[in-house]
């Protein structure tokens, strides 16, 4: 049979009860099979502090879902409203589609303006031909 380990305990608290809060909780140790009221305070005490713990744990979680709720609905609402286009008859550009205008874009600026040193080039020989 193993000995119990005891861990040293050093701190106090201390709390004030009248008579018959005390005589209540003498007859509750009785009746629930703890050593003295130390022990009972005790584990009442761990009992809050777990649950306390456990209750934020769990409102972070429920945080963390609601705000992945609200992203899903925001993604859901620009769905129907990218179905709603499509079955309209139209379409919505894509992202590839931006990129393929902004591509043509950027050429068509390229072939209208000269080259680097061409424009200067090319007034020198002008003004050299008159």
């Amino acid at each position: 049979m193993s000995v119990p380990v005891l861990i040293p305990r050093t701190r106090t608290i201390s709390v004030r009860l009248s008579e018959e809060e005390h005589a209540a909780l003498e007859k509750f140790c009785l009746d629930g099979g703890a050593r003295c009221i130390s022990d009972l305070a005790r584990n009442a005490i761990r009992t809050f502090v777990s649950q306390a713990s456990e209750e934020s744990t769990l409102l972070v979680s429920l945080i963390q879902n609601s705000t992945q709720v609200k992203e899903l609905e925001q993604k859901m609402e620009l769905l129907e409203v990218e179905f709603a286009t499509l079955k309209a008859g139209l379409r919505p550009p894509t992202t590839s589609d931006a990129v393929v205008i902004s591509k043509k874009r950027t050429k068509g600026r390229r072939e209208r303006q000269p080259a680097e040193g061409q424009g200067a080039e090319d007034d020198r020989h002008s003004s050299l031909s008159r």
